[in-house]
């Protein structure tokens, strides 16, 4: 397969990280040409702009959104709730520029051990593998935050009434939106790349499974050694690649886990309270008419943040059953065809596989997969019962 095809992938992730120097989530420079990270003291200032930036002017962000409440709901839980959400997301936003520019050397270190893995993968495994698959996953990725950034601001734009002065005010308040939404882009980009290693290990390990079904019967026992020989030493590889790989997801996971754990509970309350405000347009508790754009704002909104969401938990769904599925192919291996020493490296191997199984998890509270995902969808459930059930008890009125 062509260079230009093995880039492909890899490509999307560098239109990533141009999104993320644009809003300040890089601060470290980064040469396509090389692949290499390197510490940039003007990606550091710029970054610190932005944490600035977010730290002083968008608390005069949360002060218009109050007004904004107040001439639109008629009850003073919405207003609650509204500003509660509102503080949520600008303590996320400036925890994860902090975090980024803090953690920026950790960073550089876990990206530049990726580049070396993936290097040292492309001489094992010269042959990629469900190359258009994980392309398309990608540049979804990338479909998503672009259509995102664009839906809103032209959305928010229309309910302002095409204000010039609107206008500008809302391409501040993109930047604060996009650190959140890229904080979830990056994430399922990064898990992406993973399910793509451990896919070229999987299938890898199929050509070898493979090449022991099909050796004729009438083959010598001199031959079977040479081959098993030879697969064993392939499959000694492919343990050791493996073992690089759960070590530096497992640098990721330490790196990511306490930014994944503020922005998975700002995406809950970010789904919360929209439905909420949407319920409370539809009983009636608005002191002017619901416009078909505030209606589809709104919309957009659940869609986006409910995407987000089901996009980082099913991407680390996938990778666990990507890393499941290479102890399953060990198992396939016919045993009655090779020699112990084959034997034993399949066996250690197993073994392995079963000591470094680790999930992707929150601060080691909760693993990122569909039972996190279900968990969510019934805490938000009770939740807004919960919030339906004050408004019609009266409390915060």
């Amino acid at each position: 397969m062509s260079e230009t095809k093995k880039a492909n992938f890899y490509r999307y992730s560098t239109y990533l990280y141009y999104f993320n120097k644009l809003f300040g989530l890089c601060a470290f420079h980064y040469n396509p040409f090389n692949r290499q990270f390197k510490e940039s003291i003007p990606s550091i200032i710029y970054c610190l702009i932005l944490l600035l930036y977010t730290t002083i002017y968008c608390p005069n962000l949360i002060i218009s959104f109050k007004d904004i409440l107040e001439n639109t709901f008629s009850i003073n839980l919405a207003i609650y709730i509204g500003l509660f959400h509102a503080a949520l997301q600008l303590f996320s936003v400036v925890s994860v520029q902090y975090f980024n520019i803090y953690y920026r050397k950790r960073i550089i270190d876990y990206l530049n051990c990726k580049v070396i893995f993936e290097k040292k993968m492309n001489q094992f495994v010269p042959k990629i593998y469900r190359n258009r698959y994980f392309t398309t996953r990608a540049a979804t990725v990338i479909i998503v935050l672009i259509f995102k950034l664009i839906s809103h601001y032209v959305i928010m734009f229309f309910v302002t009434n095409q204000d010039t002065t609107m206008l500008i005010a809302l391409l501040f308040y993109m930047i604060p939106m996009a650190i959140t939404t890229l904080t979830g882009c990056n994430f399922a980009m990064e898990i992406i790349s993973f399910q793509y290693f451990t896919s070229q290990i999987n299938f890898s390990l199929y050509e070898l499974v493979d090449q022991i079904k099909d050796v004729p019967k009438n083959t010598s026992s001199a031959q079977k050694m040479v081959l098993s020989c030879k697969i064993c030493d392939k499959l000694d590889e492919f343990s050791i690649l493996y073992s690089e790989m759960n070590i530096i997801l497992t640098k990721f996971n330490k790196l990511e886990t306490v930014i994944l754990l503020i922005y998975f509970f700002n995406k809950f309350i970010e789904l919360i309270v929209p439905t909420f405000f949407e319920y409370l347009s539809y009983v009636g508790f608005l002191k002017g008419e619901v416009t078909y754009e505030m209606m589809i704002n709104g919309v957009i909104n659940d869609l986006f943040s409910g995407l987000e969401l089901i996009m980082c938990v099913a991407c680390c769904d996938r990778l666990m059953e990507e890393m499941a599925t290479t102890g399953k192919i060990l198992h396939e291996f016919p045993i009655h065809k090779v020699d112990d020493r084959l034997k034993e490296s399949i066996s250690q191997f197993s073994i392995q596989i079963l000591q470094e199984k680790r999930p992707i998890s929150l601060c080691g509270m909760f693993n990122v997969d569909n039972t996190l995902l279900y968990s969510m969808i019934s805490s938000m459930t009770s939740y807004l019962i919960l919030l339906i059930q004050f408004q019609l008890q009266g409390i915060g009125l």
